[in-house]
């Protein structure tokens, strides 16, 4: 028991109890990569102090216990700053198990500068990717493997093994559409559940051809059961309809509108992938022909393998009715889509309520209609991370056309089950590069704290970064600002506060007040001199507004204020752009020099006007010259006037 008393101002007296940490470590504290390897996640100041902690955790292996990294991966979860220079570089280590006691070492880092996370938008790809025992060498993943364990009993009682497929070496296993379609929908919902356990959250969601059923899971609105039967009856349906003629798909080096021109008739463009790539589907002679002759022309083109099914095309109306009615069975109360959801499947489904769910219809409208995923993709955020959830990368070539500072990653590889839980491992680890904070732990026996006694401290590992001295100001000086750094203004229009901006709108733009450039550089200015802008007067000279600032009605607008106390310059900046330059000072003086221009209003209360405008009047005829202010800026009540040489107003 130990006694604690404060005898300040409002001294408090209080006992506390002190429990001992009896925990110790066991015979497992040591086992860290003895399923699969263990990722440790580090950021620092510097390149030397984060080479420090690699070096640390590769020269003493005695020393790193289950509770140390579950330490770590809980104290390097930093996020982006604005307001500050973080931790830039950010890196991995993957420990790998070789024998008892022997481990080997992989490490892979990069520098990451940027003061806000990138959007994260989660890609599902359709058929392309598959290839035999694809699921294997991520078992180890108790996440991923329970994922698989649950969508095998799914389609167990309709005769499909989905752990052969997964898992064995059979290559006649992907024989027909039915089971290729199941296991690529089984592995994207399991990779799916890894990424989501890890905390990684998408902003937006988006899926190509039958990709969009792994989507639909990943946004909320199918559920295992519901995913993998909808991916099963599409198959199912398909391929027993004899109505379907014959036919063929192939991928073609082509831009859409290219593809149009050149299709046969039978033949039509399906899937719009990319800048210069389609997929073009249709009757099986007509095809062939539209191969020869690209192939003639010097075009690639490339036969994909649909089992003689040209799906995406107008011949699969046929089974549309009895995959409705069946879906229907698997999906009796579809779930409205989210925001995040990306159709690729429809460019406008304002008229028709069921193709804003994840329905029987939508499904099927997904399975007869083209893909129009280009469409969509090309109007994502250009710096978007785009993590494609699927058995193979297909559209790392995409991202990098489409988008001008967009990064991709995806997780495995086709035909490496060698390497396949080592580049997946890699692969969160790259997200972490990026700025994102896996939960990494959750990939490994859980840690209870607290940590045991003899647990290797963090904090005399860490390096800081010394290149820079900054004087230390004694009392009074800290408390101005005299030496602070720029301020930032942000706007932000999901809050309510400022919400009054958004009705400051000119010619059908909303703008930051000019006025508000200059309450900016004033309260910069108080700042410096540690007082409320209020309390301080401002005089303003050679004030220059330059342009003007946009308020986006969805996202956040961040403005600068720079100042510079000898000169009294300031300089208004938003987004790197100069919105207004000038010169501020206070003064010791009487500040309201033109005070006695004002006359006394009271004795003119009565007076008759031939010039008398109300509130509504005068905000009229301001709308009508492009200055519609909202309520909140209708601060003039009224204005009376004889000659215009001396004007009476209400406020």
């Amino acid at each position: 028991i130990a006694g604690v008393n404060n005898f300040g101002v409002g001294g408090v007296n209080a006992n506390c109890l002190l429990e001992p940490n009896y925990k110790v470590c066991d015979e497992n504290s040591l086992k860290i990569a003895d399923t699969i390897p263990r990722i440790v996640n580090i950021c620092c100041r510097t390149e030397e102090a984060l080479n420090n902690v690699f070096n640390f955790i590769e020269n003493n292996p005695q020393k790193i216990t289950r509770d140390f990294l579950a330490l770590m991966a809980e104290t390097m979860r930093v996020e982006p700053s604005l307001n500050s220079s973080g931790f830039p570089y950010r890196g991995s280590m993957i420990i790998k198990q070789l024998a008892d006691n022997q481990y080997e070492y992989k490490k892979q880092s990069a520098v990451f500068t940027l003061k806000t996370q990138r959007p994260v938008y989660f890609l599902f790809p359709g058929l392309g990717g598959q290839w035999v025992g694809m699921a294997k060498a991520l078992m180890p993943i108790k996440i991923f493997a329970d994922k698989i364990d649950e969508c095998h009993e799914v389609l167990k009682p309709h005769d499909i093994d989905l752990k052969h497929l997964l898992l064995s070496d059979d290559k006649n296993s992907m024989s027909n559409m039915t089971n290729k379609f199941c296991a690529t929908t089984a592995i994207e919902i399991a990779l799916c559940d890894v990424i989501l356990a890890l905390g990684i959250t998408p902003d937006g969601i988006i899926g190509h051809s039958f990709g969009e059923i792994a989507a639909a899971y990943a946004d909320g609105c199918l559920d295992t059961r519901e995913a993998m039967l909808v991916t099963y009856y599409r198959g199912l349906v398909t391929e027993s309809d004899k109505k379907i003629p014959k036919g063929l798909m192939a991928v073609a080096g082509l831009s859409w509108n290219e593809a149009k021109k050149l299709c046969l008739k039978g033949v039509s463009p399906v899937c719009n992938n990319g800048k210069d790539t389609v997929v073009v589907s249709g009757l099986y002679n007509e095809m062939k022909q539209m191969i020869e002759d690209l192939n003639k022309k010097g075009v690639f083109v490339r036969e994909l393998q649909s089992h003689d099914i040209p799906y995406h095309s107008e011949y699969l109306i046929t089974s549309a009715k009895k995959l409705t009615d069946e879906l229907k069975q698997v999906v009796p109360n579809p779930k409205l889509r989210s925001k995040k959801f990306i159709s690729t499947a429809v460019i406008d489904s304002e008229g028709d309520i069921a193709l804003k769910t994840a329905s029987a219809e939508y499904f099927v409208h997904n399975l007869i209609s083209p893909v129009y995923f280009y469409n969509k993709f090309k109007h994502l955020p250009s710096d978007a991370l785009i993590l494609e959830i699927g058995p193979h990368g297909l559209f790392g070539k995409v991202v990098k056309e489409t988008l001008e500072s967009g990064t991709y990653v995806s997780l495995i590889k086709k035909d490496s089950n060698d390497t396949n839980l080592e580049m997946f491992l890699q692969s969160i680890a790259k997200l972490y590069e990026l700025g994102l904070n896996p939960l990494i732990e959750n990939l490994y026996p859980r840690v209870e704290w607290p940590v045991a006694r003899s647990t290797q401290s963090i904090s005399s590992l860490l390096k800081w970064d010394h290149d820079f001295n900054n004087n230390v100001r004694k009392y009074p000086d800290y408390h101005f600002r005299s030496y602070a750094s720029d301020m930032n203004e942000v706007y932000n229009p999901s809050q309510s506060i400022k919400a009054f901006l958004p009705e400051h709108c000119i010619d059908g733009n909303v703008l930051y007040p000019a006025t508000g450039y200059l309450m900016l550089a004033w309260r910069r200015m108080s700042c410096q001199y540690g007082k409320l802008w209020n309390q301080l007067p401002a005089i303003f000279e050679d004030v220059q507004f330059r342009r003007p600032i946009f308020l986006s009605d969805t996202d956040m607008t961040r403005i600068k204020v720079r100042y510079h106390e000898t000169s009294g310059e300031f300089t208004i900046l938003e987004s790197g752009n100069v919105a207004c330059v000038g010169r501020v000072r206070t003064t010791d003086e009487y500040a309201l020099s033109l005070q006695n221009v004002l006359v006394d209003t009271e004795a003119n209360m009565d007076k008759e006007f031939e010039v008398n405008l109300t509130t509504n009047d005068l905000y009229k005829d301001l709308k009508v010259l492009g200055y519609d202010y909202g309520p909140k800026f209708r601060r003039i009540r009224s204005v009376k006037t004889n000659n215009f040489e001396t004007i009476q107003g209400e406020i």
